[in-house]
């Protein structure tokens, strides 16, 4: 194998096939990168057997081959390579060995053959959902922290992504929390494309190392019975889809709250950023966060730990009844980190039924949280 490609291309490409590559596994080649040169360009590609991630760059190739190479060692030797040029060309011998030069630089490394690499699935282009790469970034950011992390329970370890012809959904709930983002199309585009209503579960992890290479553009999905393909561009992202069924979320989100918060996102989260400052680790699930209102424009935040207090007054508009109630912190600000809204609402339903907060107008997003009993 012998190619000439840019390197800043290739280091992109191998940022992004290194997401997908398998940490701890019994098969040494998928520790590895595939670097397949054919035809004028260049194919990597990291898979763990879960999750595939593939980018294609041009290049000038003199000579085809596939071979693969220690993804994190290609990957620091690519980030220090001097000229914007770099020249990949193995060397028949004893050992298999890769020379990679860039101006003064010169390195030889070991490779291992790509004939054995595992293919990543095939999926059909069919079933085709589009969505604009940002709004995909947004949808997921919005809702991926919400995945549960116990492997035990894939049903809640990843997020539900649903279609309709009017709008893309995407909902993650870990059994403490919900959080629901939407996104609206623009049905009135003669040229919009007509979309059946579907529903697909991905876990988590594929969800976020996606939301790492998204970019510009529009993310195009197909889906097979098991496996979901995310086409962006010159990269691709093909995942296994989980075999679950997740739970009826719409009866989980409270309509009929006997009191309404409205108030400042950012005030609110600075409040709650600065309470968390005096947790310890240990502290991390036994010190909850009291919310308790004092008239109609006034929340205090309230919040006793092994390192201190912090006592804070928020200003609010109330509607309804006093509330007076606690909720586990992290819950609370990672629901309004991703808020993209300058005010939100809170719903309570007393002091022991959920916290739902939502915008002022619209329904661009919920977020659900059970408080904590003490």
């Amino acid at each position: 194998m012998k190619f000439m490609t840019d390197t800043g291309d290739l280091l992109e490409a191998v940022l992004h096939a290194q997401k997908a590559v398998a940490v701890r596994t019994s098969m040494p080649l998928l520790e590895g990168i595939l670097l397949e040169a054919s035809g004028g360009q260049v194919r990597l590609v990291g898979y763990d057997m879960e999750i595939g991630i593939q980018s294609v760059i041009p290049a000038d190739v003199s000579e085809s081959g596939a071979i693969v190479i220690d993804a994190r060692m290609l990957a620091d030797i690519t980030r220090k390579l001097p000229d914007p040029l770099v020249r990949f060309e193995t060397v028949s011998g004893d050992r298999e060995i890769v020379q990679i030069r860039s101006g003064r630089a010169f390195f030889s490394v070991n490779y291992r053959a790509g004939d054995n690499y595992p293919v990543l699935p095939e999926v059909a282009r069919e079933n085709r959902l589009v969505l604009p790469q940002r709004e995909l970034q947004s949808l997921i950011a919005r809702t991926v922290f919400a995945c549960s992390t116990d492997d035990s329970r894939p049903a809640l370890s990843g997020c539900l992504l649903e279609s309709t012809p009017d709008q893309a959904e995407m909902v993650a709930i870990d059994g403490f929390r919900l959080a629901l983002a939407r996104h609206h199309r623009d049905t009135g585009d003669e040229d919009s494309e007509p979309y059946a209503v579907r529903s697909f579960l991905i876990p988590g992890k594929a969800l976020r190392e996606l939301q790492q290479i998204l970019g510009d553009g529009d993310a195009e999905m197909y889906t097979s019975e098991n496996h979901i393909l995310f086409e962006l561009g010159s990269s691709r992202l093909v995942s296994r889809l989980t075999q679950a069924e997740f739970l009826n979320y719409q009866g989980i989100i409270p309509t009929n709250e006997l009191s309404l918060i409205t108030v400042n996102t950012d005030a609110l989260r600075s409040t709650i950023e600065r309470s968390m400052l005096l947790l310890s680790a240990s502290d991390q699930t036994r010190s909850p966060v009291r919310f308790r209102t004092h008239g109609e424009d006034t929340l205090e935040v309230y919040m006793v730990t092994s390192r201190g207090t912090l006592d804070e007054q928020v200003k609010i508009q109330l509607q309804g009844e006093d509330i007076d109630c606690t909720f586990n912190p992290r819950y609370i600000i990672e629901a309004l980190r991703v808020v993209p809204d300058e005010r939100v609402e809170m719903a309570f339903k007393g002091g022991v039924g959920p916290c739902v907060l939502r915008p002022v107008e619209g329904d661009a997003f919920a977020y659900v949280i059970l408080p904590l009993r003490t």
